[in-house]
């Protein structure tokens, strides 16, 4: 679980990025990828926040662009 918690949320020594989209495309650009290996993923509460507070849905993301993560669910 949480693949995105690279946001500042008051905490500078955490900063990443500024936002939770800016996180999923450095998550999914630098996650490592190999054609012959699956990936299945438990997202955790700050992939939920990212949903709920900005409506980022990091599971539609993934599948139009990561064919080898495959989300099986939030928590």
């Amino acid at each position: 679980g949480d693949f995105l918690d690279g946001i500042n949320k008051g905490r500078a020594e955490c900063k990443i990025h500024d936002n939770f989209f800016e996180q999923m495309v450095y998550a999914v650009e630098k996650y490592p990828m190999d054609n012959n290996i699956i990936h299945f993923v438990t997202f955790g509460n700050h992939d939920v926040d990212s949903l709920v507070s900005e409506g980022i849905n990091f599971a539609s993301y993934l599948h139009n662009y990561r064919h080898d993560i495959v989300p099986i669910g939030y928590g």
